[in-house]
């Protein structure tokens, strides 16, 4: 299939959060296809997504070895916790010219945000959020996502993004910064919109 949405979910807590996304998602956009990669194929809710598959690896940072495994060309991975209030539109349009795109880390002035595991970047160059990305399905980003799980168990530490942060700067896939409401994480920035 060309265009789809996967989820991530291991664990009760997860898997109850991914089947509230799926409902905001089926709300605004009920011909995209949903697909959830979980530990729990049989848990409540899951039943209505369209396809359910293993995930290959039962940690905290399953996502890293799921992206490859979508059965769609262009893929919206969303993380369980995320609502999905409108149309998606013609966001997977990127994946046309974007191998990935994804948004903004909110806090980009904190150290934690600023922090990559061993590459000192500009300040101009932040993390990026890993809860919504869009990407091409394609081997070039497989290869990407294979360094990125690769780097990020090297680092040792609990969160994914300052590994993604590295390999971006490092690498020469070619990605989109997603504007501020395609990964709305505080309600004041609501202000900066008519």
């Amino acid at each position: 299939m060309r265009d789809g949405v996967i989820l991530v979910a291991t664990g009760a807590g997860y898997v109850e959060l991914a089947v509230q996304c799926l409902s905001s998602l089926r709300a605004s956009n009920p011909d995209v296809p949903v697909d959830l990669f979980t530990n729990m194929p049989t848990a409540p809710g899951v039943s209505g997504f369209d396809q359910v598959h293993p995930v290959p690896d039962d940690h905290p940072r399953a996502k890293l070895r799921c992206f490859a495994k979508a059965r769609f060309e262009r893929v919206l991975f969303l993380d369980c916790d995320t609502l999905v209030i409108a149309p998606l539109g013609d966001l997977f349009d990127l994946a046309d010219r974007f191998a990935l795109s994804v948004a903004h880390d909110v806090r980009r002035r904190s150290d934690l945000v600023q922090a990559g595991v061993d590459q000192k970047t500009p300040y101009a160059f932040p993390q990026l959020n890993s809860g919504v990305m869009l990407y091409r399905n394609d081997p070039q980003m497989a290869a990407f996502f294979a360094q990125w799980h690769h780097d990020y168990v090297q680092s040792g530490l609990e969160r994914d993004q300052p590994a993604l942060k590295d390999l971006l700067w490092k690498s020469d896939v070619r990605f989109y910064v997603l504007p501020p409401e395609f990964n709305l994480r505080r309600l004041p920035m609501l202000d900066a919109w008519e």
